[in-house]
């Protein structure tokens, strides 16, 4: 006699909340499933009821939990399955997703996507149906139900086993369900997925960068990481697995070294089985960076391989700044929105709180916390209004205003050894789009005039390469400085100082009607 047996889990975050119709949590579903090559989960009537029943349930008791108590106000069964009978649903076999916190079906499923064991069971391939809940549209409170139409159509037609192999724990009633009619039922439906599903998909451009606990936590020692990037092998095509290499590299090309391997061996809650593999990236990936996936294993005996990309998102689409140390200053345009990155430490993983000191009662619009490491500031306020603000990981930053409206952003990321000629400028010309970089070192070569254009078509303004002309000057660069009147960009000699290189953050300001480039931040990496 066999056994189906399912689990189901929970995610929590804490942000502001807004009503979104169940109507956009379908559709983002639908989206996922087929950026990762997968049948869309149908609609089913007892599922959404089920869902419903739990949501209600948990708004009127002020819970947020999977298991249900007898006697409570609005009870509807113990556990996901005993809730689904309760429903009308057919099949036992039923997994539920619950979130709490977010503030809509699609930042709730965002927020479940990058807990492993939520993505997993949204990508499940023996899953094609579903029902989603929200109680009322004050509640943060999200739910999901997963079934499998095959095995509720098995459950109501057909007959009950009376020898051979035979499951229980499938059907509402409990029936003894002949083995070769499930096993079918799970092959035909998984056959609908393709071998490998991929997370994130190849060419996702608006990955979140980071992985806040679940529960139950796969990393239970880190309470914040990278987003995970998952592979599952489909076991309608392939039978045995085994990994060789999983990696992810940076935008740079560089190894992201800091990652660990999750997979059946080392599952600490034993929830993924031996086609599951999940990479975590240790420390947060960055906002608005590419990486590239290498994969290498042996499926049934045979070795091979596959290579994607994707792209992480800028939080709210937002311009970001890097604030890792106390002190640093970030240079503004007045009646600007911008996003505050401050990397998690070992001593301060998330931070905590914001408090501010604004020079002038109308600096300060809004400041709020797009996810525990990141703030969202909008500033008005005059030029040269100063705004001090610190939080309770024990970061200290100042933002000045010192132009007028901001027009769009840019960024250029400075080679390992890179810096300007001490006195020298850096140019650029509003017209033709190019920045002109004097005396750039190469990865520590001789030193070169850079020359870059404005990428075609993207709203980012991302500056392209488009010539490197040799430099005979010497080189003397010393300290970093910017002169907001004549837009002088200097740089110091970051490889002599042996502090790595340098993040540039450049803005496009208006000054008297003319547009230029202007220094935004400048910080160590």
């Amino acid at each position: 006699m066999l056994r189906v047996f399912r689990f189901a889990l929970l995610a929590c975050l804490s942000i502001p909340v807004h009503a979104e119709p169940p109507a956009d949590g379908y559709r983002q579903l639908e989206q996922i499933r087929r950026a990762a090559g997968m049948p869309t989960l149908q609609q089913e009537a007892h599922l959404q009821q089920a869902a419903d029943a739990h949501a209600r349930y948990l708004l009127e008791n002020g819970l947020n939990s999977h298991e249900e108590q007898p006697g409570l106000p609005g009870f509807s069964g113990i556990g996901p399955s005993e809730r689904a009978a309760s429903a009308g649903y057919a099949s036992r076999a039923v997994t539920e997703n619950l979130s709490y916190g977010q503030s809509g079906f699609p930042d709730s499923i965002d927020a479940l996507m990058t807990g492993i064991y939520h993505r997993l069971g949204f990508l499940d391939p023996t899953l094609d149906q579903i029902g989603i809940a929200r109680p009322s549209i004050e509640s943060p409170r999200y739910v999901y139900e997963l079934g499998n139409r095959r095995y509720a159509r098995q459950c109501l037609t057909a007959g009950e086993a009376s020898q051979g192999s035979y499951y229980t724990g499938v059907c509402n009633p409990e029936k003894r369900l002949p083995a070769k009619d499930y096993d079918a039922a799970t092959q035909t439906t998984r056959s609908a997925s393709p071998a490998l599903i991929l997370w994130p998909p190849p060419g996702a451009n608006h990955v979140s960068p980071a992985f806040f606990e679940e529960s139950p936590d796969p990393l239970p020692d880190r309470a914040v990481s990278g987003n995970p990037i998952s592979v599952q092998f489909n076991p309608y095509y392939i039978g045995q697995v085994s990994m060789l290499s999983f990696a992810l590299f940076d935008a740079t090309g560089a190894l992201v070294e800091n990652t660990r391997l999750l997979d059946h061996a080392n599952d600490p809650n034993q929830h993924m089985n031996d086609h599951q593999f999940a990479l975590f990236p240790l420390d947060r990936l960055e906002w608005g960076q590419d990486y590239r996936v290498e994969l290498r294993y042996i499926a049934d005996g045979k070795q091979a391989s596959r290579e994607w990309r994707f792209h992480t998102r800028n939080p709210d689409e937002l311009p970001v700044f890097r604030v890792s140390r106390n002190g640093s200053l970030l240079q503004v345009a007045a009646n600007s929105r911008f996003a505050v990155y401050l990397p998690p430490t070992a001593n301060a993983d998330r931070a905590g709180s914001v408090n501010w000191i604004a020079n002038s009662a109308d600096a300060v619009k809004d400041v709020h916390f797009i996810d525990p490491n990141t703030l969202s500031i909008s500033l008005g306020g005059a030029l040269g209004s100063q705004v001090n603000l610190s939080t309770g990981s024990g970061v200290s930053f100042s933002i000045r205003i010192i132009a007028g409206q901001a027009l769009q952003a840019a960024a250029y990321r400075f080679p390992s050894g890179s810096c300007v000629e001490n006195g020298e400028t850096a140019r650029y010309e509003a017209t033709s789009g190019t920045l002109t970089l004097p005396h750039v070192l190469v990865d520590g070569s001789a030193g070169f005039d850079a020359t870059l254009r404005l990428a075609d078509g993207d709203p980012r303004v991302v500056f392209d390469i488009t010539a490197l002309t040799p430099s005979t000057r010497d080189i003397s660069c010393r300290s970093a400085s910017f002169d907001s009147h004549t837009g002088r960009l200097d740089i110091p000699d970051v490889l002599a100082a042996g502090l790595g290189d340098y993040r540039a953050e450049l803005g496009l300001i208006q000054e008297d009607g003319r547009a230029r480039l202007a220094l935004q931040s400048l910080e160590a990496r």
